[in-house]
């Protein structure tokens, strides 16, 4: 549906029945960052297999090419999921994907925005992109850089955690 492989983008919007989550990648560090619904450091490990999912989603079924169908009979007027990914303000992919066709609830679906086609894929691929809000964040308190050799810990009365564990 998509290849990610060379594709050059810093902003990422997952539109799902649960929420609306904007992701912005720090230039600097590389490192995702969550700007909506509240500013917070992203799950970069979550994020990157849910990318790894995204790239490897294959079509099952071209379904149509017709540019006259009715997108509301996929349900792609509301989708389910939406995903758009951009370079700064530049859009370069709006995925949709939505129910699952009456024979089989093992497909959903999806087009890329902007082209005729609508195809159903597998709705295992997607399911990491169900995800709330906390799922994408980061689940740690803080950010260690992985050359840390030591820590030293004071409590708001200025004793180290030695002090404090011998009193």
């Amino acid at each position: 549906l998509i290849n990610l492989s060379g594709l050059l983008f810093d902003h990422l919007t997952v539109s799902n029945a649960s929420s609306v989550l904007e992701l912005q990648r720090d230039p600097a560090q590389g490192l995702w960052q969550l700007t909506r619904p509240v500013p917070a450091r992203a799950n970069n490990q979550r994020l990157f297999e849910s990318l790894l999912k995204l790239h490897a989603l294959r079509v099952t079924r071209f379904v149509t090419d017709d540019p006259k169908a009715d997108p509301d009979a996929f349900g792609l007027q509301t989708p389910a999921l939406e995903l758009t990914i951009a370079n700064n303000t530049n859009l370069l992919a709006r995925l949709q994907f939505g129910k699952s066709p009456t024979n089989d609830s093992t497909q959903v679906f999806a087009r890329r925005v902007g082209f005729n086609a609508i195809v159903t894929v597998p709705r295992s691929q997607l399911e990491p992109w169900q995800g709330t809000f906390n799922q994408f964040r980061d689940p740690y308190l803080v950010a260690l850089p992985t050359n840390v050799t030591q820590i030293e810990i004071r409590s708001a009365a200025g004793r180290d955690l030695h002090d404090a564990l011998a009193s």
